[in-house]
């Protein structure tokens, strides 16, 4: 009755029977997680998001108004041009700003990370150092710590709950980032908002009972106004400050006032240091020792630097009247009127000016006058008196005509033409056609020229001979310079000494009955001239050709072929006995394609052998067929000896199918037992086999 028992059991644990557990407190997966907290933006979805309550689990709520504590932000700016700002899973009770620091050099992002330069970012100023805050500078790094301007090199803003940050460091981008902590974590002295004393030790196991007890900046329950309560929003009043509520809803809630000291326009703040070129929230003031818009110079820059005020101007140039506009303002300036009058004596060569009206102006090419010194000038228009040439051509091809000099020296030369030179046109005594294309060929003149196969009378032929395979016969006349001999090639084919003419040349090869071959290649082996044989290879044969006769080399037994084993000079698709070649179709040697020869496995009392194809099937019996001398039932090839359902074969002692020597199986009663032997019994201990 045990087994029985035992299958109640189990059904019942088939049918899907569980225990309820109690809930688990939602968190990020570790211990003293901060709830809710949806990093990685798999946080749970609160029910209650959209109620205006910032509940547990929530990061915000959507329906608390903008600006208001709990807000969910819909856009994302900390004010440091050194972070890239992400709004995460906006939309929803998750919602959060997340901003992680730029350290790539990438021109355009306003920041100019540690390492970068102004050749690879374009953001990274290229007077970083010079001691003032100049365009694309946060600070500047040769400021004196201390002093307005001055590059931060550590950030403390003295609160536990904000992790300190700096970006940037040893550039003139540098600046503090001060990052509220939001993760429930013991022992960092801080309480961020969601936390509770069960997973932060620094949260007030005793926050909200109206006392502000130790360890609590504020309480709760403290009415606001009144003292100890704790802050809900945080304002100093002051536009160069940020403003932040840290660990809001605890009673560790506190205010933090970052000091703004980074130059950018907007945000109502001029820091210490910036200028109105690096922040339009400051104004331009004159003698603030930085050149600034509307200014033309600064009366605080020391004379000699860059944007220092003029006191004096003077050019140094002879054709300008120096004039100093507004001195003493930022707006002083130098004028340099150009003196445009010709005039001896003055120091001044003006502009249309030349040594012909003005002996302060030096003889110069180009001006438009021919001076002392010159031949022409280049400003005077072709055609004109004083013009300059430009060529020289006397319309004589035997002259070489020539421009000497140059500029307002240039004149015209022409001289006689004597070398044989191409392309010049002219054609000089002593030169022919070979020696310069400008000359038409003639016959009789001593040189074989173009359109001439000789020239008499040492270079036209009066007879011709050939070679092997080959006739000449003399064509043309040697007084009209066209004597010549022309060969011809003997027929292909005809004989030669020891070969065939083939082209013009006696092929001592063979012959494949229209061109000529080396003999050499088993397609075409042979020699004399006689006609080519093929030399024919196997899958297990290699012929060649050799001295013009075909030679045949048979691979060695049992090396490969194309889907088999070579033997005998053939290639064996059968099975390899290792040694010989066998047909691979019978039981004891079965296989193919050369493989090793198998032997199939001999047949049962439910199953025989067979070798098909090379690959050896075994085939059994119909389930169901008598076996073992009628005492059992074969079922899958093998002979079963328990009891037959009728399509398959059962142990036959179970009291679901009871029996054996494949009889049909019984199925025992309630009050039964199967005995292995016996059958169905009625249960009485020894009877039954369990």
């Amino acid at each position: 009755m045990k087994i029985r028992w035992l299958l109640v059991l189990g059904a019942l644990l088939v049918a899907g029977c569980v225990i309820d557990l109690p809930d688990r407190q939602l968190g990020d997966g570790g211990g003293g997680g901060e709830r809710g907290s949806g990093e990685g933006g798999g946080g749970e979805v609160s029910p209650d998001c959209g109620n205006g309550v910032l509940d547990p689990g929530e990061q915000c709520d959507t329906a608390i108004a903008a600006g208001e504590p709990g807000a969910c932000p819909t856009t994302c700016d900390d004010g440091l041009s050194c972070t890239a700002d992400t709004l995460e899973q906006a939309g929803t009770c998750q919602a959060r700003c997340s901003a992680s620091p730029i350290t790539s050099c990438t021109s355009g992002d306003g920041c100019c990370p540690t390492g970068c330069t102004p050749s690879s970012d374009d953001d990274c100023s290229a007077d970083c150092g010079n001691g003032k805050i100049d365009l694309k500078e946060a600070c500047d790094t040769a400021i004196t710590a201390g002093s307005p301007g001055a590059c931060p090199t550590a950030c403390d803003d003295g609160s536990s709950c904000t992790q300190d940050e700096l970006l940037s460091a040893g550039t003139c981008s540098a600046q503090c980032r001060f990052v509220p902590v939001t993760t429930c974590t013991n022992d960092d002295g801080c309480c961020p908002q969601g936390c509770n004393s069960g997973n932060d030790n620094d949260c007030s196991a005793s926050c909200g009972n109206g006392v502000l007890d130790s360890g609590e900046k504020c309480d709760t329950a403290i009415a606001a106004g009144q003292p100890g309560a704790c802050p809900t929003s945080c304002s100093d009043g002051q536009a160069c400050t940020t403003d932040t509520l840290l660990s809001a809803g605890t009673c560790n809630a506190q205010c933090g006032f970052t000091a703004i000291t980074q130059c950018k326009g907007g945000d109502n703040c001029c820091p210490s240091g910036c200028n109105n070129n690096t922040d339009s929230d400051c104004s331009q003031t004159c003698g603030n020792g930085v050149v600034e818009s509307g200014e033309q110079c600064d009366t605080a820059i020391a004379q000699g630097q860059s944007g220092a005020c003029p006191q004096s101007c003077n050019d140094n140039k002879p054709c300008t009247q120096d004039n100093l506009l507004n001195p003493g303002t930022c707006g002083a300036q130098c004028n340099f009127a150009t003196i445009q009058q010709c005039k001896n004596n003055d120091g001044c060569c003006p502009s249309g000016c030349n040594a012909n009206n003005d002996n302060d102006c030096s003889a110069t090419c180009g001006n438009g006058a021919v001076e002392s010194g010159e031949k022409c000038d280049t400003a005077i228009p072709q055609g004109q008196s004083g013009a300059c040439p430009q060529s020289c051509n006397d319309n004589n091809a035997c002259t070489n005509d020539s421009l000497i000099g140059g500029g307002c020296s240039a004149e015209c030369r022409n001289t006689a033409i004597n070398s044989c030179t191409n392309n010049d046109g002219c054609c000089p005594a002593g030169c022919n056609a070979n020696t310069d294309n400008d000359c038409t060929p003639v016959c009789g003149n001593g040189a074989v020229e173009q359109g001439e196969t000789c020239d008499p009378p040492s270079t036209c032929p009066t007879s011709c001979s050939a070679p092997t395979c080959r006739t000449s016969t003399l064509q043309g006349s040697a007084s009209q310079c066209t004597a010549k001999c022309v060969e011809t090639n003997a027929g292909n084919g005809s004989a030669c000494s020891g070969g065939k003419c083939y082209n013009g040349s006696c092929c001592t090869g063979c012959w494949t009955g229209s061109s000529c071959a080396n003999g050499s290649s088993t397609s075409a082996c042979g020699t004399g001239g006689n006609s080519c044989n093929a030399c024919t290879s196997g899958a297990c044969k290699t012929a060649s050709c050799t001295n013009g006769s075909c030679t045949t080399q048979q691979a060695s037994n049992g090396s490969n072929c194309s889907g088999g084993k070579c033997y005998g000079g053939s290639c064996c698709t059968g099975c390899w006995d290792g040694s010989s070649c066998q047909a691979g179709t019978s039981l004891s040697a079965c296989g193919s394609a050369g493989g090793a020869c198998g032997a199939c496995p001999p047949s049962g009392t439910c199953s025989s052998s067979t070798c098909t194809s090379g690959s050896c099937q075994t085939n059994n019996q119909p389930n169901g067929t008598s076996c073992n001398s009628g005492m059992g039932k074969c079922y899958s090839g093998s002979c079963c000896s328990g009891c037959w359902n009728g399509s398959s074969c059962r142990p036959g002692f179970l009291d679901s199918a009871c029996g054996r020597n494949g009889e049909p199986c019984d199925i025992c009663n309630s009050n039964e037992c199967c005995s292995e032997f016996i059958g169905c019994v009625i249960d009485k201990g020894s009877n039954c086999l369990l």
